[in-house]
């Protein structure tokens, strides 16, 4: 089974929270924390990684708190998945930055597979902007339907 980190799931809920509640921009990590009901050390780790990948940017003062970048609804799910966790790849033995080298990888049957699937996926997240997830997520009420879950805590 492939899975998709926490990580990446966290960092995809805070960037829709803050594309639905663009009016209230900047906003504060303990406001996305609380609505997301995302930890938030975890939160604070992901948005180090969000910034650095000029997915977000800090506003400091009183008001402050964090913004998207400028053109935010253009932005893809794999740009803020690899902003967040890293190059999607499916499989270890593929991850040029996995600690132990697969020593068959260059040989492997499967390793074509992979790479195909490595492919399929990253072309698939590319298309999907910002964007169309925050025109369904308004159409489905989709912050309602969470809270409704008991995901995230309502104030």
């Amino acid at each position: 089974m492939i899975k998709i980190s926490t990580r990446t799931l966290y960092g995809l809920r805070a960037v829709i929270y803050m594309g639905l509640n663009k009016e209230k921009l900047p906003i504060s990590l303990s406001t996305i924390a609380k609505y997301q009901n995302i930890p938030l050390r975890y939160i604070e780790q992901i948005f180090i990684k969000l910034k650095k990948a000029g997915i977000v940017k800090s506003v400091r003062g009183v008001k402050g708190g964090y913004l998207l970048k400028e053109d935010y609804e253009n932005m893809s799910l794999l740009e803020i998945i690899e902003a967040a966790e890293g190059k999607v790849i499916p499989v270890w033995c593929l991850n040029p930055t996995f600690k132990k080298k697969c020593p068959i990888v260059e040989d492997c049957i499967l390793a074509e597979v992979w790479r195909g699937l490595t492919e399929e996926i990253n072309e698939y997240l590319g298309k999907i902007k910002l964007k169309d997830i925050l025109k369904k997520a308004k159409e489905t009420n989709f912050i309602e339907m969470i809270e409704k879950m008991g995901i995230t805590k309502k104030t």
